[in-house]
């Protein structure tokens, strides 16, 4: 596990680093009302991308275990193929929207659903290399596509002198062209599609889906609901300072990402196996640990030195930013206890302990920011992701008793 977890958080690192200059670099050359556009896309693609397939992107590692060749052929075309017909059928309800409201939002809104159908099917073929176990690819486009990001943000918002739109025009190049390498190297299941979507398909991804669909709803609440809180009760300026903020303090995602790549087919070993209780134990409370005590580390070193690596105006999300990645810490720790959870398919449980925590989230949220401005959403987020850690970790133990030692 130590093997892969190093693995993938070094070429993780490698990405997360790329991006956290980019931020850092946005921060320099837009304001934070003009960040804040930025913040709103990232929030709304949160949603989308796992929406167009129903929220069921978890069991194409499932099928990738238990299914053989060509039976798993069969699913993994049709699951692209519902990617791209959903995203189909959005263009034309955006462009709707584009035109009688949201003008001013630009190339954000006429751009998404194919930001979405382009990261919706990059998400299928990393999963696949992950369940594979194919680390050096995974990270060469995981790196890759944080190279072409940064360059082409910089030529956009630097070179051309565009505003936040530059950003957006760069997300679609740098995906377009991760789409197009995966295609020709590794994406065989891209490759040999055979475009059909049947009513068992859709019936089998319905019943697993329904649930984590009901469930997005209460993850975007609780990780990307904030920002719609600030805008509402702030400004669209504090929406790209809280932005800011969070993009430095989900830097530890890197971590988080990292553990989870590694432990996921250990964990579904055992699962599927039902023997290796204390394989499980040791895996929850190790990586737990670890990701905590990273988390107070960079949050340690946010707070001394964060003031020296964004301009003035923004120098007051850095505390923010460090409530957010103790934030994202707990989150780990949740990830961890979460995956029994998710091999068993148990997503209504999974959909009412994350809607309990986000309604948390929220209440808190509204009540704190009238109370101390922008940092109510942080410590809002903060004690809803304690909560669900303690909820996952608790039916954790309960439904994982039957595992054999």
């Amino acid at each position: 596990m130590i093997k892969y977890f190093l693995s993938y958080a070094s070429f993780n690192s490698i990405a997360a680093g790329l991006n956290f200059v980019t931020i850092l670099f946005m921060s320099r050359v837009l304001s934070p009302e003009e960040y804040g556009y930025i913040g709103i896309l990232q929030a709304l693609l949160f949603f989308l991308v796992p929406a167009i397939t129903f929220a069921s992107a978890d069991l194409i590692m499932i099928k990738k275990v238990g299914l053989d060749t060509v039976e798993y052929h069969n699913f993994i075309s049709q699951y692209l193929s519902l990617s791209i017909l959903v995203s189909v059928l959005l263009f034309p309800i955006f462009v709707f929207v584009y035109i009688y409201g949201f003008e001013a939002w630009g190339s954000m809104i006429l751009f998404l659903p194919f930001i979405c159908l382009l990261q919706s099917i990059a998400r299928v073929h990393t999963i696949e290399l992950i369940q594979e176990r194919n680390i050096k690819l995974f990270g060469l486009y995981r790196v890759a596509t944080s190279v072409l990001l940064i360059s082409l943000t910089v030529f956009f918002l630097l070179l051309l002198e565009m505003s936040w739109e530059g950003r957006v025009f760069s997300i679609v190049l740098a995906e377009l062209a991760l789409f197009i390498i995966r295609y020709k190297i590794s994406f065989s299941s891209l490759r040999k599609l055979d475009f059909l979507v049947t009513k068992a398909f859709l019936k089998d991804i319905y019943r697993f889906g329904l649930p984590l669909f009901i469930l997005l709803f209460a993850s975007w609440g609780i990780n990307e609901g904030d920002r719609f809180i600030v805008l509402g009760m702030l400004s669209l300026s504090d929406v790209g300072l809280y932005s800011l903020a969070y993009g430095i303090g989900s830097a530890l995602n890197v971590v988080n990402t990292s553990m989870t790549n590694a432990i996921v087919p250990s964990v579904y070993g055992v699962m599927k196996n039902g023997r290796g209780k204390k394989t499980l134990i040791k895996i929850s409370t190790y990586g737990s640990l670890s990701i905590l005590f990273l988390s107070f580390l960079i949050a340690i070193l946010i707070y001394y030195f964060g003031e020296f690596l964004v301009t003035e105006e923004y120098k007051k999300g850095i505390f923010l930013a460090c409530l957010i990645t103790v934030a994202f810490g707990v989150n780990g720790m949740y990830r961890t206890v979460s995956l029994p959870l998710v091999y068993l398919k148990l997503n209504k449980l999974k959909a009412q302990n994350i809607y309990i925590a986000a309604i948390v989230n929220l209440s808190l949220s509204v009540l704190l920011t009238s109370e101390i401005g922008l940092l109510g959403p942080a410590y809002g987020t903060l004690i809803s992701f304690i909560l669900l850690y303690f909820l996952t970790l608790y039916y954790n133990l309960k439904h994982t008793e039957h595992i054999k030692p």
